[in-house]
C-alpha cells in the first residue's frame, strides 16, 4: 500500500484479478464486419467510442483473427510526440532502419508498404490506438491520483511494450510504479517502464 499511496493513490489501479473475456455483442460483431472491410478494400477508418468499451479489445480479437501470410498487421499506440517519432516509431516496427529526417522516414515506410503489397503480396494493417493513453489516465483517476504520475514518454513506452493488451498495460504499470518507489521517485519515466519491462520478462 505504502509503495501506491506515494504516488497519492488509494489503492493500486492496474490489479486485475481475472483475465479479459471478449463478450459477443451485436456491437462487437458489427465492429469486426467493417474492420474486416477495411481490411479486404485497403480503407481507412475510425473505430470510436468511450473509454473502457472495448475498442481495444475489439480491435486485438479481430488482429488475432488475421491471416499472418496474408496481412502485415503493426500495432502502434498514438503518440502525443512529434510527427516524425510517430515515423520513426512505425518504421522500426516494419522492421526498417529509422533516418533522423521526416521525409526519409516517410519514405521508407512508403516503400515498404509498397514492397510488402507487390513483393510478398501482404496487405499492411496499420492499427493505431489512442485508447491505451485514456485507459491509464481513467485508471488513475479512479484510484485518486492525476494523470502526471507517468511522465508522457513512460505512458508510451508502456503502451508500445503492452502492444495494446490490458492486461499487459496493468501487469507494466504496477511493476513500473514498484520500480519508481524503490529508487524513491515521485513519478514514473520512462527509464523505471523500461527497467519494469525487464523485470516482467524475466520473471
Amino acid at each position: 500500500m505504502e509503495t501506491f499511496s506515494r504516488f497519492g493513490l488509494e489503492f493500486n489501479p492496474f490489479l486485475k484479478n481475472a483475465k479479459e473475456i471478449p463478450v459477443d455483442t451485436k456491437e462487437s460483431r458489427e465492429a469486426l464486419f467493417r474492420l474486416d472491410y477495411l481490411a479486404k478494400n485497403k480503407g481507412f477508418g475510425i473505430l470510436t467510442g468511450a473509454a473502457g468499451r472495448g475498442k481495444t479489445t475489439a480491435v486485438r480479437r479481430w488482429k488475432a483473427s488475421l491471416n499472418p501470410s496474408l496481412y502485415k498487421v503493426i500495432y502502434q499506440s498514438l503518440s502525443t510526440l512529434t510527427v516524425n517519432d510517430f515515423y520513426r516509431s512505425l518504421a522500426e516496427k516494419l522492421g526498417l532502419q529509422p533516418s533522423f529526417r521526416k521525409p526519409d522516414n516517410f519514405r521508407v515506410i512508403q516503400e515498404e508498404i509498397t514492397r510488402l503489397a507487390l513483393e510478398k503480396r501482404k496487405t499492411p494493417v496499420i492499427i493505431i490506438d489512442e485508447e491505451g493513453r485514456t485507459y491509464i489516465s481513467e485508471k488513475l483517476k479512479g484510484a485518486g491520483g492525476t494523470t502526471d504520475i507517468f511522465e508522457g514518454n513512460a505512458v508510451e513506452a508502456v503502451l508500445n511494450a503492452a502492444d495494446g493488451t490490458p492486461r499487459m498495460i496493468n501487469k507494466l504499470c504496477s511493476a513500473s510504479m514498484l520500480v519508481a518507489a524503490s529508487r524513491d521517485m515521485d513519478c514514473i519515466n520512462a527509464d523505471a517502464v523500461m527497467q519494469a519491462v525487464s523485470d516482467c520478462e524475466l520473471g
